[in-house]
């Protein structure tokens, strides 16, 4: 996968996303969402007539309906498009300047093109550092969904923004922004959207209906590792457990997988070699629960 044909085609999204109307933008997200149903209609698969408010589905896919059909897991059609967002995902990755991983908890509307970085504004190095100057700028009612962490994030759900160069002293712009929401369905188990936004509008992907299932929940979805050297200023074990990285800090994230027949871990996972004081008990704890892993650079451009 090559970043000038990725790269080719993003720039060509942006120019018509930036053209287009409101009411096409409106039509654009139908239109996805009718082609990854359509895409699976030879599956063997069952199709779950899925209720929620009309706010939601808006929300996650930009569509005005209360019932949407959508296709319950173990599901290789789903699968597919899983892969090819990660593909998108890690080509965004490599031509990105940060990459911030936040939790959160509940549904995100905040979904900018470009954020404010006025002058004396302190160094965003960290995702805690990033969401406090989400939340100086755009406000706590704005910002209430982010759930700060340092080392794990154990909220359900995952917003991802990409940051790309610019030429701007006091504006940060926005690549791309994937989210990752989990919404429980009564009696049918959790629905989830895995998403690409750009410019805030949906751009590419996936969701499926995982049925009920007991174990785990699907936490932690990503994990920051800090700088081995601030160790040494650290006082919660808890966290300085994460701070392993030699150079450049980086993330572990973690996508459900649409071919895995539940979201929940059904047994706890083999015990490490290691006290579970160990970092890589996160690791332990999702690994062999999907296959859309990611280590991520958290400033690829550094690296």
């Amino acid at each position: 996968m090559s970043s000038a044909r990725r790269s080719s085609a993003a720039f060509t999204v942006v120019e018509v996303i930036a053209t287009i109307s409101l009411s096409a933008v409106f039509l654009t997200s139908a239109a996805l969402v009718y082609q990854n149903i359509t895409a699976n209609a030879r599956s063997l698969a069952s199709l779950e007539p899925i209720t929620l408010d009309t706010a939601t589905f808006q929300n996650l896919l930009g569509v005005e309906q209360a019932t949407l059909s959508v296709y319950s897991a173990p599901n290789h059609g789903r699968g597919a498009f899983a892969g090819n967002l990660a593909e998108m995902f890690l080509d965004d990755v490599a031509v990105a300047s940060a990459v911030y991983c936040l939790g959160r908890d509940g549904l995100n509307a905040l979904r900018p093109t470009t954020i404010a970085y006025p002058a004396g504004s302190g160094p965003l190095d960290t995702p805690e550092r990033f969401l406090a100057h989400l939340v100086a700028q755009y406000g706590a009612a704005q910002t209430s969904q982010f759930v700060s962490y340092r080392g794990r994030s154990m909220a359900q759900d995952l917003t991802i923004m990409l940051l790309q160069p610019s030429a701007s002293a006091t504006q940060l712009r926005l690549l791309s922004i994937y989210e990752m929401d989990v919404v429980p369905v009564t009696g049918l188990g959790n629905y989830v959207a895995v998403r690409r936004y750009v410019d805030g509008a949906l751009t590419s992907y996936y969701d499926v209906l995982f049925p009920t299932g007991t174990g785990n929940a699907f936490t932690p979805a990503a994990v920051h590792f800090y700088r081995r050297a601030l160790a040494r200023f650290e006082t919660d074990a808890a966290v300085s457990k994460y701070m392993i990285a030699e150079e450049h800090p980086f993330y572990l994230i973690w996508w459900p997988d649409p071919a895995a027949r539940t979201l929940e871990a059904p047994v706890d996972p083999p015990v490490p070699t290691v006290a579970n004081t160990n970092a890589v008990w996160d690791y332990y704890r999702m690994g062999g629960r999907t296959r859309f892993f990611f280590a991520v650079p958290a400033f690829p451009s550094q690296q």
